[in-house]
């Protein structure tokens, strides 16, 4: 099953009429979802296919959804969190002897279902305690454009397998299980969700309590807060001291990594850290204030203007 160019442009025009902003996607990355919704509905051609979206909104929803990837995991590729959680103590040392306020501003882009940004609470607040940081918490800012994704990660309630790469210490420090808790999240209401604008509940709220379950503990929930963002058209969100960028360039147009990669690099306090994907890429001497912190782990560093990067290019 192919499309042509002019096939996704038709396409990709729909979708923008529709206020989804799709056209910063890498164009191969369009085709492979579109041609897997087309053949989910039995659609023979990419006309058929844009007259079913035109028909039938659920169907426009789970191509938007597909387009939008939300798979992920708690601690995904732990020796980057390890890491991350150098950074971060280095961050609250360098605070600490400029008399500024001990804490953590963290940024989640294109959080999906919050396991990030709940691994990045849940890391800082490691490190608070590890530097003699006995009070305060860090602020986690989880964004992303899918609502229904921000919904679950305002639950915070997973599945096992979500835990599979969470050590079994701080799986019992920062997490309930519903036999546990003899699953409350059955009675759970949905606070957070209307305060930050989102919908009540996911519509698939029944699925989430089939099987063992975790919870989020209170500690860490408190410390993350979700909203809407969109990348490719919003502003940064400023002043931050971490933010995760993690597989989501790969979809992008390199004309959109660059746009991107400026937004995340104005949003960066001085010494601030950029984590991105393991297979991204990042170009040197480009006019970004970012040089290598680590790059075998994809850790980048905010630095000062007048500082100057490498020549060349290098795959971080």
């Amino acid at each position: 099953m192919n499309i042509n160019d002019a096939e996704l442009i038709e396409l990709v025009r729909f979708l923008l009429s529709r206020g989804v902003k799709v056209d910063g996607y890498k164009a191969d990355f369009l085709k492979r979802r579109i041609c897997a919704r087309m053949a989910l509905t039995k659609s023979s051609t990419p006309n058929e296919y844009l007259g079913l979206l035109m028909r039938d909104n659920a169907e426009a929803k789970a191509l938007v959804d597909s387009i939008s990837i939300n798979v992920s995991e708690f601690y995904r590729d732990p020796p980057v969190w390890e890491g991350i959680r150098r950074a971060m103590r280095e961050k609250l040392k360098e605070k600490a002897e400029s008399g500024l306020p001990p804490t953590l501003r963290i940024w989640s882009a294109g959080c999906s279902c919050g396991e990030e940004a709940y691994t990045a609470a849940i890391v800082a607040l490691e490190a608070m305690r590890e530097s003699g940081i006995k009070e305060g918490k860090p602020t986690v800012v989880a964004t992303d454009v899918d609502r229904d994704a921000l919904n679950k990660g305002s639950l915070g309630i997973y599945p096992q397998a979500a835990m599979k790469k969470v050590p079994s210490t701080l799986l019992a420090k920062y997490f309930i299980s519903n036999q546990e808790s003899g699953d409350r999240a059955a009675n759970l209401s949905f606070p957070l969700a209307a305060e930050r604008g989102l919908d009540a509940a996911p519509d698939n709220l029944a699925s989430q309590h089939i099987g063992k379950k975790y919870s989020v503990r209170e500690e860490v929930k408190n410390a993350v807060r979700f909203r809407i963002h969109d990348l490719f058209k919003d502003p940064p969100l400023p002043f931050m001291d971490l933010i995760l960028c993690r597989n989501v360039l790969i979809y992008v147009s390199s004309e959109m990594q660059k746009k991107i990669l400026e937004k995340l690099s104005f949003a960066l306090v001085q010494g601030g850290f950029l984590v991105l994907g393991m297979n991204e890429v990042i170009f040197s001497n480009n006019g970004l204030l970012l040089e290598p912190y680590d790059p075998r782990l994809r850790i980048y560093r905010r630095v000062q203007k007048t500082s100057q990067l490498s020549p060349g290019s290098q795959k971080i």
